[in-house]
């Protein structure tokens, strides 16, 4: 069994729960810039 191989497991899963749990802001910051974008577009 390969020690470097559990954690890349490990920290994939880790990855895909944070991603889950910090969806919502990241979606809230990408909201942010676009309204950013067009405000200095405009």
């Amino acid at each position: 069994e390969d020690p470097m191989l559990s954690d890349q497991q490990q920290y994939r899963y880790m990855t895909v729960d944070d991603m889950k749990s910090m969806g919502d802001d990241s979606m809230r910051v990408n909201v942010t810039d676009d309204e950013k974008d067009n405000r200095h577009s405009g």
